[in-house]
């Protein structure tokens, strides 16, 4: 779970980064109700889904990467905090 934790943090990370937004996250909820066959590649996906002033909110979807089975849904929201120089 813990991957799962870190790579939806990377991925909404990333969306702000490349538009020069610091942020940090403050709340993730993860929905995994099915285990993930060892080895499986995984695709993350992370939509931005509401902004409120200074916080963005973002849904996740962690699916196999071949076949779009979906293991894991999440929502989690980032708080803005500057602009990168």
């Amino acid at each position: 779970m813990s991957d799962l934790v870190h790579d939806i943090e990377l991925c909404s990370a990333e969306i702000l980064d490349k538009n020069r937004f610091q942020s940090v996250g403050f709340l993730l909820n993860v929905n995994n109700p099915i285990d993930i066959p060892f080895g499986t590649k995984l695709k993350y996906t992370c939509k931005v889904k509401e902004i409120n002033k200074d916080k963005i909110t973002f849904s996740a979807v962690i699916s196999d990467a071949f076949n779009d089975t979906t293991f894991a849904t999440g929502e989690h929201i980032r708080a803005v905090i500057g602009l990168m120089e």
